[in-house]
C-alpha cells in the first residue's frame, strides 16, 4: 500500500503494484526537474521511519519548491516493502 495523502481518505492510497505504478505515471515529473535526498531516521523491526526533501526546479509560472518529506514504512519478512506512507510540507508555506 502506498499513500501520499494519509490525512484524507482512501483516495489517495493505492493497493498493489500496477496500482502505484499507475499512480505516479498519471501525474508523472520531469525526470530532468527534481532533486532528493532521503535517509533513515528511525528502524524497529518491520518498522522504519525516513525522511528528507524533494526539489523541484521551478517550471513555467511554477517557482522552485522545495518539500520536506517523512516516510513510514513498514516491510515484509522477504524484505519488500508492504506499507508506505508519505508527509510532506512545502518550505516556506
Amino acid at each position: 500500500m502506498y499513500s501520499y495523502r494519509p490525512w484524507l481518505d482512501d483516495e489517495y492510497a493505492f493497493r498493489g503494484r500496477d496500482a502505484i505504478v499507475g499512480s505516479w505515471l498519471d501525474d508523472p515529473d520531469d525526470p530532468e526537474g527534481w532533486d532528493a535526498h532521503y535517509e533513515p531516521y528511525a528502524v524497529d523491526g518491520d518498522r522504519a521511519v525516513a525522511v528528507g526533501w524533494s526539489r523541484y526546479a521551478a517550471a513555467g509560472d511554477e517557482p522552485q519548491r522545495t518539500f520536506h518529506n517523512g516516510y513510514l514504512l513498514r516491510f515484509a519478512p522477504d524484505g519488500r516493502c508492504t506499507e508506505f506512507r508519505e508527509f510532506y510540507m512545502e518550505e516556506g508555506r
